[in-house]
């Protein structure tokens, strides 16, 4: 139920860059040519597993593409555990 709310949510702001004219590709997705922060990458390895792409796209302000890729190259790496412990004690 959440991630439906939250779906229709990014649906109806990216419909609204479109009305507005804007460029969706340059304001929806403003990080995905910058540095990836260690909170980033802890919010992608703690929430990969359990949200859906275009959710966590949509939260670290990045396209769907570089979102899986970034978490393959941190799973690749052993990275993931890490991160997630990391991002655990961030939040608490």
């Amino acid at each position: 139920m959440k991630n439906e709310l939250n779906r229709k949510k990014i649906k109806l702001v990216r419909q609204n860059y479109v009305k507005q004219g804007e460029e969706e590709e340059e304001d929806f997705y403003s990080l995905d040519n910058t540095k990836w922060s260690e909170e980033d990458k802890g919010y992608l390895a703690k929430y990969y597993d359990f949200d859906e792409i275009d959710l966590i796209s949509y939260a670290l302000s990045r396209k769907e593409k570089a979102v899986k890729q970034r978490y393959h190259e941190l799973r690749k790496a052993g990275k993931i555990e890490a991160y997630r412990e990391y991002y655990d004690k961030l939040i608490k």
